[in-house]
């Protein structure tokens, strides 16, 4: 698409209104920018190697973000966790991209994670510092090897503990009150805590796999 083609298109943005676009098979160029570009309620970019750090960290309020092809690297991820998790205000609600290599080490360097899961499916789940809404991010990875062209994705969605997690499509999973609470007690193991936080941890079945604190679903 020509620069003055797009520049058009994010200007149609207004002020409170709900507003979505998606740039499908459209190639954008390498160095584009624009100070609308991540204010929409949700945008899809299947090119998003333009898209920089800079331009994540300042979002707020987003309902859904998808980038496709990009230039991220783990670390650029991992700061945009970092980042989140200090945050009082909501940056976004759903944050798709996509990725080649997995290295989840590198993405939660650093970082107090509880691996999770729902309806067998695995989810990394990390708490924001404000206890407000507990809220919280649980971070999966997706696989599409069907699609026309298969892609594996990085899926981060956020909403308070105590609320139903809603995944893509229509699915509803329960609440994660449980795993929000045995979070908040493995972080104040890890500071240090004394033998009763060890314990709860044990009678709540959490145990240290692949280097990662993980509870299975209480049924």
């Amino acid at each position: 698409m020509q620069r003055y083609e797009l520049d058009a298109i994010m200007d149609w943005r207004r002020q409170g209104t709900t507003q979505f676009i998606s740039f499908i098979k459209s190639k954008l160029p390498a160095d584009y920018t624009h100070p609308y570009a991540f204010q929409f309620t949700g945008a899809k970019y299947s090119d998003a190697r333009w898209v920089c750090l800079k331009d994540l960290l300042p979002i707020r309020n987003v309902h859904t973000l998808n980038l496709g092809y990009n230039n991220f690297k783990w670390k650029d991820l991992n700061k945009i966790i970092k980042y989140w998790i200090t945050r009082k205000k909501n940056m976004f609600n759903y944050l798709d991209i996509e990725y080649k290599d997995m290295n989840i080490s590198e993405l939660m360097k650093d970082i107090t994670v509880l691996k999770g899961f729902r309806s067998n499916k695995e989810f990394y789940l990390i708490a924001s510092n404000s206890t407000v809404k507990q809220r919280l991010m649980a971070v999966q990875l997706l696989e599409y090897p069907d699609e026309p062209r298969p892609k594996k994705q990085l899926n981060f969605s956020v909403r308070s503990a105590n609320r139903p997690h809603k995944i893509s499509g229509a699915e509803m999973l329960p609440t994660w009150t449980r795993e929000y609470r045995i979070r908040a007690i493995s972080k104040k193991t890890l500071s240090g805590g004394n033998k009763n936080y060890e314990n709860e941890l044990a009678a709540e079945g959490v145990r240290m796999i692949d280097g990662f604190m993980t509870v299975q679903e209480k049924l």
